[in-house]
């Protein structure tokens, strides 16, 4: 319980800092895979954005003839907003991207406590977080243990006495 209390593991940190420390570790190849991503799909000449557009001013100019190609015309228009949407949340993402090793490091020393605390109990760090309420519980029964002996002796010797009045 000692040793638990000490790392003071939280349900699901070990997953959670897993995930933080994959984006840390590629941080670099994260911010450029994203900025190309957001260029294909919107800054630069020939974009996805810019071919939606194009696709949806010919149908457009196409839907005189035949006035079914409208609801093309609206799904590309829809198609064009979310394009570009997804290029703002891409260059959101691109900002926010942060190379840390002191965190990294931190997080990698973290990891490794967690895992050797996982192989000693062989179980789930999820399972270990309720393993260590069920010590507490039983350390705390067990430490209120000599109260109830000493409740237990004395209704003992009630009895006891009890009996020696009777007889």
């Amino acid at each position: 319980l000692e040793e638990i209390e000490r790392i003071e593991p939280l349900p699901g940190e070990d997953e959670q800092l897993g995930a933080e420390q994959q984006r840390l570790g590629h941080a670099e190849r994260l911010e450029a895979g994203v900025r190309i991503a957001e260029a294909l799909l919107y800054s630069e000449d020939g974009s996805a954005f810019d071919r939606i557009g194009r696709a949806g001013a010919e149908l457009e100019a196409l839907a005189r003839y035949d006035p079914q190609l409208e609801r093309y015309v609206e799904s590309l228009e829809g198609a064009r907003r979310e394009v570009q949407e997804a290029s703002r949340a891409l260059t959101r993402y691109a900002e926010e991207i942060e190379s840390d090793p002191a965190r990294l490091n931190t997080i990698e020393e973290r990891l490794a406590m967690l895992q050797r605390l996982i192989r000693k109990h062989n179980m789930p760090l999820d399972e270990i977080v309720v393993h260590r309420d069920r010590l507490r519980v039983e350390l705390e029964g067990l430490g209120d243990l000599e109260g109830r002996i000493g409740e237990v002796e004395q209704r003992r010797l009630d009895a006891l006495r009890a009996l020696e009045t009777e007889a």
